[in-house]
């Protein structure tokens, strides 16, 4: 799960599930970490917040808590109470060789706490459409949209999961670019494909700018082509 929306003093779960590690199941632990970065990487080790052996770091002692799942092998879950805007954002799983004392495999995205109140964009992380009809996909400002002067769609890069620098196109109004537009510049900033083509399936992320900054969405959405 990439993306949740939570609350200051709430709570969340995180799961985390892998596939046949290519090891004998008792050698291998779940460690956890934590990164401002869009994506886990080996360096979240280095802010690991729960350890193999289940040490919790400071910053989390009394309020995270880790379990496995009774009715599914390979799945756990660690559940983070009295959330607040530091934490994160992004928490990341890591598997644990305990006979080698190695870490050997990441997830790649993890998954992003978003805050309430702070000014993002959001997006889904996927998107169904059909060969030759129209699609949407949708990007979400947590401000007033009226407050947006300038949104740019990019194609994402599939693997590296990194915005590319290949705009779409720039909208600074409501004006229609070949079979690509705006849903309503003023009210409504998603992408709108027309005549969609299997060509059309790829990853897509949009950037906003606004009298005090630009941003960013953290998750990109894979557009799937019927």
């Amino acid at each position: 799960m990439t993306t949740r929306t939570v609350q200051s003093g709430g709570s969340v779960t995180i799961p985390c599930s892998y596939s046949d590690p290519g090891k004998p199941d008792e050698d291998v632990r779940v460690i956890w970490g934590e990164t401002d970065q869009q994506l886990c990487s080996s360096t979240a080790a280095e802010n690991t917040i729960i350890s193999h052996s289940g040490n919790v770091t400071e910053k989390y002692k009394g309020r995270l808590y880790r379990e496995k799942d009774p009715n599914r092998n390979r799945t756990e879950y660690i559940t983070i109470t009295g959330l607040e805007p530091t934490d994160g954002p992004r928490f990341c799983c890591q598997l644990y060789d305990i006979r080698y004392g190695n870490v050997f495999k990441n997830s790649r995205l993890g998954t992003l706490l978003q805050f309430p109140g702070t000014e993002d964009i959001t997006q889904l992380d996927e998107v169904m459409a059909v060969s030759r009809e129209q699609g949407i996909i949708p990007c979400y400002y947590s401000k007033d949209i009226s407050d947006i002067t300038k949104v740019t769609w990019y194609f994402a890069d599939r693997e590296s999961h990194h915005c590319t620098h290949i705009p779409i196109h720039e909208w600074s109004n409501a004006r229609q670019y070949g079979r690509y537009s705006l849903v309503n510049f003023t009210q409504d900033i998603s992408l709108h494909i027309h005549r969609l083509h299997v060509n059309n399936e790829r990853s897509y992320c949009c950037v906003i700018s606004t009298a005090r900054a630009t941003l960013k969405s953290k998750q990109f959405t894979r557009l799937v082509v019927a």
